[in-house]
């Protein structure tokens, strides 16, 4: 669990970086919220895309690059909550693979 912790860090560091570069501003903590090009998801939105029922392997590949980006950020945010939702850990596995797929 440690290990997994440590390459969620590592993970939301680059999603901040490439964010960084891309659009010139850091993804921010702020749920809801729209700063210049990078907008937030909500964690009610979150929640509702990690319950459908396609599941994260068929979901997180059809996903642009900026969206997974946006996706990563809001589950690092959401496992880092005292109650994250199990299935949660699941997508972040699947879009920090898919990441480095692309990268």
């Amino acid at each position: 669990m440690v290990r997994l912790r440590q390459q969620m860090i590592v993970w939301l560091r680059l999603v901040n970086l490439v964010a960084a570069s891309v659009w010139g501003v850091a993804a921010t903590r702020r749920r809801g919220v729209r700063r210049g090009l990078v907008s937030v998801i909500s964690e009610p939105e979150l929640l509702r895309m990690i319950r459908d029922v396609s599941g994260p392997e068929a979901a997180v590949p059809r996903l642009s690059n900026a969206d997974l980006g946006r996706l990563l950020n809001a589950l690092y945010l959401h496992l880092d909550t005292s109650r994250p939702d199990p299935l949660a850990l699941q997508w972040f596995e699947v879009a920090a693979d898919e990441s480095r797929r692309r990268s």
